[in-house]
């Protein structure tokens, strides 16, 4: 049988498997003892309390055998987080830019990572590497480190530091950098036309970065860059020339690729990628494929075999990606268990709040001119939170502003409007601005209907107002800058962003944070 592979070889070494359900099922188990490597769990289907979180991880850990399982979650802080309220609530990429601080940066992730740690999670897909450029992608947004792709490089390189020493793998991604998308790929199709050299001197400058700082995983992007794909129209997570001719033989990265979900749009012609565009991945450089409980793995896992079985060419490439899942998981296998007092401990929320502390960003002091000023009991008008797209976790953690200063007994309940305002919305928060000397109104997407129109409202009727962009930095540059209101960015909602926050409103704190987007 000329064939790179027999049929009776097993092609669950390729697929990191997910489930429904909060215990480990015999399905998933028996994949595990065929061969799968681990699994993903998901927060929405996996994760319930820090108890259930330990018994699960040590189910699979059992069920891997002799080398630990790979059980990896979307723990980045701040926008995605799986683990919300299990773990310290740390904020995220944007934050810890604002901040602008590498052993800050460090100090983070290796406190996430000993927590993870201790739930029996021994890899972590952080940090995102991509640079953020349109406002309009709610699938990046705040879990970008910001657009300079030197400050991005180097807190990218000192999360992986942080997040390795504690024994968790990191995992560099989007590659080679979807920051130029205006789309976001769980939903749509991204094609980013931007040159070699362009992608030289920016997108590839972080990932670089993370080669240097030894990250042990590297997730490929669905985007599709036709300057990097020798000019054919495949996503990057298909494409040959970017995971195998880029990424390790130009780059030099000998770690694990995995690729982004296989359930997102962009991947492939469908809802999810086929039996053949997922083994074009493995062929392509992918050593890991991310399913997701949606899924057939079994399915998968079959397409696989005949696609194998069919090219010549396979063997060696398959050989190869197994050795490197191996050599992961041996390395995993050499950190100890924290005890698990340290998930949530006093020295992470202290860690959590110097983070906040330090990122709020008062925009005008930010770029170099007088700023500030204290509020007495401000009317706070903000958008009610919800997830803007699959990759963030929001509002299952975020904070009222407004619940926050009347707890204080600083300010009068707010006004709360649907997160896309409309007439009604804006004129029950118009009422309780007229006259008012002071009114907070909180942005959580300028580009979202309705937000600008809520903002302009206030601001006409108050005779002072702060913005706080709660989200994307960018969405200062749709704000009138002839308005005189004060513009205060917390990249998230979190509850110590939210404190902090509240600290500036009422004159406790002044903000330090820079602003780490260009406009």
């Amino acid at each position: 049988m000329t064939a790179g592979v027999s049929p009776s070889d097993d092609t669950l070494h390729f697929v990191l498997g997910s489930f429904a359900g909060t215990e480990l099922d015999e399905a998933t188990r028996g994949r595990m003892g065929a061969g799968m490597p681990g699994v993903t769990l998901f927060r929405e289907h996996n994760l319930s309390d820090r108890d259930g979180v330990t018994e699960l991880t040590a189910q699979l850990h059992a069920a891997a055998g002799e080398l630990p399982a790979i059980v990896a979650v979307d723990q980045e802080g701040g926008q995605l987080q799986a683990l919300t309220g299990i773990v310290t609530d740390f904020a995220g990429g944007m934050a810890i830019a604002a901040a602008g601080d590498p052993d800050l940066a460090r100090r983070v992730g290796h406190a996430m990572g000993l927590e993870l740690r201790a739930l029996g999670v021994n890899v972590n897909y952080a940090p995102v590497c991509d640079l953020l450029v349109h406002a309009t992608n709610h699938g990046l947004s705040i879990r970008s480190f910001g657009s300079n792709p030197v400050h991005v490089a180097a807190l990218t390189a000192a999360t992986v530091s942080g997040l390795q020493s504690a024994g968790v793998a990191a995992t560099a991604k989007h590659f080679p950098g979807k920051g130029a998308a205006r789309v976001d790929t769980h939903y749509e199709q991204a094609i980013i036309d931007r040159s070699r050299a362009e992608f030289d001197a920016a997108e590839l400058v972080p990932f670089t970065a993370a080669i240097d700082a030894g990250v042990r995983l590297m997730m490929s992007s669905h985007a599709i860059v036709p300057a990097l794909s020798a000019g054919e129209p495949l996503p990057a997570t298909r494409s040959r020339a970017v995971l195998t001719g880029l990424l390790r033989d130009e780059l030099g990265f000998d770690g694990v690729t995995i690729t982004d979900a296989l359930d997102m749009a962009a991947v492939g012609a469908g809802a999810q990628a086929t039996g053949s565009e997922s083994a074009q991945a493995v062929l392509a450089g992918a050593d890991l494929l991310l399913s997701t409980p949606v899924m057939d793995q079994a399915a998968l896992a079959a397409a696989l075999a005949a696609a194998f079985s069919a090219d010549a060419s396979s063997g060696p490439v398959l050989t190869s990606a197994r050795a490197r899942v191996i050599a992961l998981r041996r390395w995993l296998a050499t950190f100890p268990t924290p005890d698990r007092s340290v998930v949530g401990s006093t020295a992470h929320r202290v860690l959590a709040d110097e983070l906040a502390r330090r990122s709020i960003t008062d925009v005008v002091r930010s770029l170099g001119a007088s700023g500030g000023g204290t509020m007495t009991e401000p009317v706070v008008v903000e958008p009610a939170s919800i997830n803007l797209t699959k990759a963030d976790t929001t509002s299952d953690g975020a904070v009222s502003i407004g619940s926050e200063l009347a707890a204080r007994e600083c300010a009068p309940e707010g006004v709360i409007t649907a997160h896309s305002p409309d007439a009604d919305d804006i004129e029950r928060a118009a009422l309780a601005a007229r006259g008012r000397d002071a009114v907070v109104v909180v942005t959580a997407g300028a580009t979202e209907p309705g937000q600008l129109d809520l903002v302009r409202a206030v601001e006409r009727r108050a005779r002072h107002t702060t913005v706080v962009v709660a989200r994307n930095p960018l969405d200062v540059a749709y704000l009138d800058s002839s308005s005189g209101s004060r513009v205060l960015c917390t990249y998230g909602l979190t509850e110590s962003t939210v404190r902090a926050l509240a600290d500036v409103l009422t004159g406790a704190a002044t903000p330090s944070g820079t602003l780490p987007v260009q406009l």
